[in-house]
């Protein structure tokens, strides 16, 4: 039986590293990226954070948070269907992680579940990343995102395989190598 159900992947979707590109000066080294894209995911933590607590309310949520530094950053999530969401932010210098942040950032997520029995079955997800950044402070440039999150898992037998992959590229670099942890 194919079962698709209403997933709340706001918590990963705001939990995992993002990924961002830069415009073509490409004026952000790949240290840097990593840096203030850890800090634009603290920001969108404690978001995601204030928005699961309001999820009994209307699938439409829109807040203002108050960033660990200074600075806010408004952030709104609107359910399309039980199969897809849409999360915008606004931020605007917004400082976490000694990064101020200033700049727009889109999120759409599809997911998929299919079950077999009560014991098998898999999810997959796809969340595209889209927006611009200025990062300045302990990391500084223009970040132009444009990346595609692919995850998935698989239930079978009693075992499990889950994996993700990061397409596109994080502020004119790799995605892959700019949502892996700095040195």
């Amino acid at each position: 039986m194919h079962t698709r159900f209403r997933v709340s992947l706001v918590a990963l979707a705001l939990t995992l590293s993002l990924a961002c590109a830069s415009d073509d000066s490409n004026d952000i080294d790949e240290r840097e990226a990593q840096v203030g894209w850890q800090a634009t995911g603290h920001v969108l933590a404690l978001a995601r954070a204030e928005l699961d607590a309001g999820l009994a309310g209307p699938n439409d949520l829109e807040l203002t948070i108050v960033c660990p530094g200074g600075g806010e950053a408004r952030v709104a999530r609107a359910m399309d269907d039980a199969y897809t969401f849409q999360f915008d932010a606004e931020l605007d210098a917004c400082v976490a992680d000694d990064v101020t942040i200033d700049g727009d950032l889109s999120v759409t997520t599809s997911v998929a579940v299919d079950v077999n029995g009560a014991r098998d079955g898999s999810i997959a997800v796809l969340m595209e990343y889209t927006g611009r950044l200025v990062f300045g402070g302990s990391s500084a440039g223009v970040c132009i995102v444009d990346a595609v999150l692919h995850g998935g898992a698989v239930r079978m037998d009693g075992r499990i395989s889950a994996g993700v992959q990061v397409d596109g590229s994080l502020c004119g670099h790799d995605a892959g190598v700019v949502v892996s942890e700095p040195d």
